[in-house]
């Protein structure tokens, strides 16, 4: 039987059941003796860099290794294969296992690429370059570049970002230590949290102009757009009953002046403070 990875049919094991080199997979503590056959490269679709390829093969016997191993390829992440003494941290494709019925032995077949470390050095927005302490890229399922980051700034540093946050129009970005080709992206979600020295945690993503980019824009940004628009309604009706109040004596001046909503008519100043929350590395994006 096969695992719901991907499905072998017989000539298609006869094909990947070729002995190659011995090496080592390892994924946190479990450790296997496989077949793995170098299967050329790939190009990084991320970075353009060149990324080997490996098939391997291998087999188990004891129901809890088993299971091990299920759990460790089903999650695909964290696998090492240590090739000729070389250990080639590798991200996980196409797998399969296979039991025949009266016998214990699973065979198990993988694909790996080597696995792409993209760490920049810095970020660099437009002509506003960051340090980020946190920093993921990807593909989205549309096929477009997603970068996740997140920074922590303080003073006006903090309110440049706001404003590439809030760009309509996409923008050059630069990753410094990966590539000095500018990419044009426009702004995703962002989330922000303050620090008790004053300074603003924000993790934001970046995403390549798309018809979709359906993990950051469509019903979403119909929704927040709304929410916005409620808020800054009730604040300018709240504002306006104090005026009013104050008008007919029952308020003072300094009664206004200390209930007034600020920045009634800023739109945009709603919207980020509707993303502030406890911790922006959290989880949020």
């Amino acid at each position: 039987m096969s695992d719901p990875g991907v499905t072998l049919d017989t000539h298609e094991w006869a094909s990947r059941e070729q002995v190659g080199g011995l090496a080592m997979l390892k994924a946190d503590d479990l450790e296997l003796q496989v077949q793995a056959v170098a299967t050329g490269s790939i190009q990084s679709s991320l970075t353009g860099r060149c990324l080997k390829r490996y098939e391997a093969t291998f087999k188990v016997e004891d129901e809890p290794t088993k299971d091990a191993v299920r759990s460790v390829l089903g999650d695909g992440t964290g696998l090492t294969l240590n090739v000729d003494g070389v250990a080639l941290p590798c991200d996980r494709g196409r797998w399969s296992t296979r039991e025949q019925e009266g016998y214990v032995t699973m065979t198990v077949f993988v694909e790996l690429t080597e696995h792409e470390d993209i760490t920049p050095t810095a970020v660099t927005l437009g002509d506003f370059t960051l340090h980020p302490t946190r920093y993921e890229e990807s593909l989205a399922s549309d096929n477009k570049r997603v970068m996740v980051m997140t920074v922590v700034l303080g003073g006006e540093d903090t309110l440049r970002l706001r404003e590439y946050l809030r760009a309509e129009k996409p923008f050059e970005v630069t990753r410094h230590g990966v590539s000095d080709a500018p990419i044009a992206l426009r702004a995703g979600n962002a989330v922000h949290s303050l620090n008790d020295d004053g300074t603003t945690k924000t993790r934001f993503a970046l995403v390549e102009p798309g018809e979709i980019n359906s993990s950051f824009f469509g019903s979403f940004a119909a929704l927040l757009g709304n929410t916005v628009k409620l808020v800054a309604d009730e604040r300018r009706r709240s504002n306006d009953l104090l005026r009013l109040l104050n008008e007919k004596g029952i308020l003072s001046e300094a009664d206004v002046a200390a209930l007034a909503t600020k920045n009634d008519h800023d739109e945009r100043e709603i919207c980020y403070s509707l993303f502030e929350v406890q911790d922006a590395d959290a989880g949020w994006l």
